[in-house]
C-alpha cells in the first residue's frame, strides 16, 4: 500500500484485505498501534492520490474501520488525533462524484465515534446542502443512506437533535429527479415512520400519529403513490401497506385513533389520484371521494392493495398478446426501410 507503483486495482485488494484482517483482530491490545503508526499515515496519503479509484477504496477502508471499530474506545482517541476528520470534509469537494459519495458514507459513520450532538447537527446541515446542491446522483443518494443509518444505529437522536434537518432531507429527496434519491428517501421514511410508532407504550398511537400528520410524513409518502418511475410508487404503496396493517392491529388492541383526523381535501396527490381513478364517473372517485377522516380510514379508500397487485405486473400483461406481435410486424412491412425485419 506504500508503493507508488501498484496499480489502483491491487491498492483495493490489497485495502479489502487489511479490512477483513482487522475485524479478526480487533480485540487485540497491537491493533491501535498499528493503526497509529501503520495504518493511517498510508490511508492520508492515499486520500490525497491523483487517481479517484485510490482515493474511493481509501474512503471505503475508512467506513469499514469506523463500522467495526467505533465501539472500541481505543479508536476514538486514535481517531481523534489522526488528522482524517479534515481530509474527509474536504473530500467532499472531490471532482469525482464517486469519491464524494464515499466521503459522505465515511463521515457519517466517523460522526458516530464521538456522537457529539452538535458535530452530528454541523454534519447534517452540510449534507442537506450537497443534497439540495450536487448535480450527481451518487453523493445525493449516498445523504439519505447516511440519514437513514443515523436514524437506525442512534435512536435517540433524530428525535432530540436531528429532526430539523431530516425533515428537510425527506423534503429535498421527495422532489428529487433521480428515481433511486426518491426510493431512498421514502426508505427513510419508513424507518421514521416505524421509529416513531414501534414504542408508544401505554399512551397509544395517539400522539405518534399526530407527529406523523405535523411532520407531513404521510402527505409525502402519498405523493409517492402517483410518481412516473414505478419502483418509487411501488415503494410508497408497501411503506403505506405496511403503516396500515400496523394501525390495523393496534386498532384491534386500543381505541382513540378516531380521535386523530387526516384531510387530505387540497392536497396534489390526493386530487391527481382522484382524477386517475376517474372523477365523475359511475363508480368513480368522486369530488368527495378523499375527505377527512381517521388515518386508517383515510388508508382504505386508497385501496392499498389493488393498487400494489397493479404496480406489480409488468406491461406484459397489456402489450405480449399475439394481436399485439401481429400489430408490429403489420406496421414494420409497412415502411420500406423495415422490410427486411419482418417475418
Amino acid at each position: 500500500m506504500l508503493s507508488s507503483l501498484l496499480s489502483s486495482q491491487v491498492l483495493k485488494k490489497a485495502m479489502q484485505a487489511v479490512s477483513r484482517w482487522l475485524c479478526f483482530c480487533s480485540d487485540s491490545a497491537a491493533i491501535w498501534l498499528f493503526l497509529n503508526e501503520d495504518l493511517i499515515p498510508v490511508l492520508k496519503k492515499r486520500l490525497c492520490d491523483v487517481r479517484w479509484e485510490v482515493r474511493d477504496s481509501a474512503l471505503e477502508l475508512l467506513t469499514q474501520l469506523a463500522e467495526q471499530l467505533r465501539e472500541k474506545p481505543g479508536f476514538r482517541t486514535v481517531l481523534s488525533g489522526s488528522g482524517l476528520p479534515v481530509l474527509l470534509l474536504s473530500s467532499l469537494s472531490d471532482p469525482e462524484s464517486y469519491v464524494r459519495a464515499s466521503a459522505i458514507t465515511a463521515l457519517g459513520q466517523v460522526a458516530l465515534v464521538s456522537a457529539l450532538a452538535q458535530e452530528l447537527q454541523d454534519l447534517a446541515l452540510r449534507f442537506v446542502e450537497i443534497l439540495a446542491q450536487d448535480s450527481e446522483g451518487f453523493p445525493r443518494r449516498a445523504v439519505i443512506r447516511v440519514f437513514s443509518m443515523w436514524l437506525t444505529q442512534c435512536p435517540p437522536l433524530p428525535a432530540q437533535d436531528l429532526e430539523a434537518p431530516t425533515l428537510a432531507v425527506l423534503a429535498l429527496g421527495a422532489k428529487d429527479l433521480d428515481w433511486e434519491v426518491k426510493v431512498h428517501t421514502l426508505e427513510l421514511a419508513e424507518t421514521w415512520m416505524e421509529q416513531t410508532l414501534g414504542d408508544w407504550g401505554t399512551s397509544g398511537p395517539v400522539e405518534p400519529l399526530q407527529k406523523l400528520l405535523r411532520w407531513k410524513l404521510l402527505d409525502g409518502v402519498c405523493e409517492a403513490l402517483d410518481d412516473c418511475d414505478r419502483p418509487v410508487a411501488r415503494k410508497a404503496c408497501s411503506v403505506l401497506l405496511a403503516l396500515k396493517g400496523l394501525l390495523s392491529r393496534a386498532a384491534g388492541l386500543q381505541g382513540g385513533m378516531d380521535s386523530v383526523t387526516w384531510d387530505p381535501a387540497g392536497q396534489r396527490w390526493a386530487e391527481e389520484l382522484r382524477q386517475r381513478r376517474g372523477a365523475g364517473e359511475s363508480g368513480g372517485a368522486g369530488p368527495g371521494w378523499l375527505r377527512r377522516g381517521g388515518v386508517l380510514e383515510v388508508l382504505s379508500v386508497l385501496e392499498l392493495e389493488a393498487l400494489q397487485e397493479t404496480l406489480g405486473q409488468s406491461s406484459d400483461h397489456v402489450q405480449n398478446s399475439p394481436r399485439s406481435l401481429l400489430e408490429d410486424i403489420a406496421a414494420a412491412r409497412a415502411s420500406e426501410d423495415n422490410a427486411v425485419d419482418c417475418y
